[in-house]
């Protein structure tokens, strides 16, 4: 598993954060971040973090979007700061010909739409970006969004033609 969520079955002790908003660093320079602030807030409601395990293949990982690296809470609650410090909240993963972009934090969610609405217009229209971006992609390859739940834990294996997402509980 490349992308372990750190938050995983965690006893509440150690982490815990029901629907707080905290804050978040936004990579700008990447076309899926275009016209986001350089530091912002996001809902974190039962959301996965991201982290990156050392692989021969890291170069197709990108994180766009982390939680930032001290006093991440704006509003809310949260135990274990440090859990979450600095982890990726949303990652672009180059896969063959397609990008998966999985967003940890709730970006839909009621008057989060209007302040993340950068990010989700980024993943609607970030393909010519990409295309650039990442030679490997081909002009006609594709962007899949997942908003991961809290419970998922995503897993892209590809074995020959092909790719599966599989959803590990």
């Amino acid at each position: 598993q490349l992308l372990k969520n750190v938050v995983a079955d965690l006893p509440s002790t150690e982490f815990f954060c029901p629907g707080s908003t905290v804050r978040a660093t936004f990579d700008t320079d990447h076309p899926l971040a275009y016209g986001m602030p350089d530091e912002g807030l996001v809902l974190f409601w039962g959301s996965p973090a991201f982290q990156i395990e050392p692989s021969p293949h890291n170069e197709w990982y990108e994180t766009v979007v982390r939680y930032a690296d001290r006093d991440l809470l704006q509003s809310g609650w949260l135990i274990g700061e440090d859990v979450i410090s600095e982890k990726a909240a949303m990652v672009n993963v180059r896969h063959g010909e397609w990008n998966v972009v999985l967003i940890g934090f709730r970006p839909q969610h009621r008057g989060q739409t209007w302040g993340m609405w950068g990010v989700v217009w980024g993943v609607l229209v970030a393909r010519a970006d990409l295309t650039t971006r990442n030679r490997s992609i081909s002009a006609a390859s594709g962007i899949t969004l997942f908003v991961v739940p809290a419970e998922m834990r995503p897993t892209v294996t590809t074995a020959g033609s092909k790719t599966s997402i599989e959803r590990v509980t």
